[in-house]
């Protein structure tokens, strides 16, 4: 399998994204914006330090800065040329090159949205404990992937030239990733039911995120020890 380097993607990784998800939609933005709204609405508390791990150019970081004002955005990738221009449209956040830079301190709240699927599945486990590190004592992350059991999100991977290494994970294998790395589970849910021009009927996937059918899933989890009793 191939290994696909970002740097290659970094300019036009926008107009991939979206004639990747034109289908669905005609504002790309609306898939950024609908995860970080997730989080916002799930996340216990007023973060005060938030992280991206995995933001590439900064497609989420205008929504975290946007829901979380009063946080320091931080946001670190392994591709140099997306750092470049996530730094140039987001001046307000703490950029961080990894295997460059030292990422200092702890964060409240870790976003990753799409990244996991293309870390190699013998190498999770490392970043997993690296993201563990990062996380303050009473921090939560918040991890979203591909559903592979969703015939859409398939076709749209398979069809993606920066998804060529991607090995998708199921709820399961997630769960099972973040557990033994030192993490409890606050919830599970499944997500993107319903396409843009649906989004009326957004209301109605809170109640449907036990179904195996959303486009992507989600993890939100706390360093062992901090669950709270009730999941809302």
């Amino acid at each position: 399998m191939m290994h696909v380097d970002f740097d290659d993607y970094s300019d036009e990784y926008s107009n991939v994204m979206k004639k990747q998800l034109g289908f669905f939609s005609r504002d790309d933005s609306y898939f950024s914006e609908y995860k970080v709204r997730i989080t916002h609405e799930r996340v216990r508390g007023e973060p005060g330090r938030i992280l991206e791990y995995g933001c590439g150019i900064g497609r989420n970081l205008r929504f975290l800065h946007e829901m979380f004002c009063s946080a320091e955005i931080s946001g670190c990738d392994i591709s140099e040329r997306s750092l470049r221009r996530a730094c140039e449209e987001h001046p307000y956040a703490k950029l961080f090159l990894i295997g460059r830079d030292t990422i200092r301190g702890t964060f409240d709240l870790i976003f990753i949205a799409n990244v996991f699927h293309h870390i190699a599945p013998h190498m999770r486990h490392a970043v997993m404990k690296t993201i563990h590190g990062l996380l303050a004592p009473k921090g939560e992350v918040f991890i979203f992937e591909h559903n592979p059991y969703n015939p859409a999100t398939r076709r749209m991977v398979n069809s993606c030239p920066f998804d060529a290494d991607a090995v998708l994970l199921t709820s399961r294998q997630l769960c099972r990733l973040v557990k033994t790395n030192g993490l409890d589970i606050i919830g599970m849910q499944y997500a993107l039911f319903f396409p843009p021009r649906l989004r009326r009927l957004q209301s109605l996937e809170r109640h449907l995120g036990f179904l195996p059918i959303g486009g992507q899933h989600y993890i939100h989890a706390c360093k062992q020890g901090q669950q709270p009793r009730n999941y809302k």
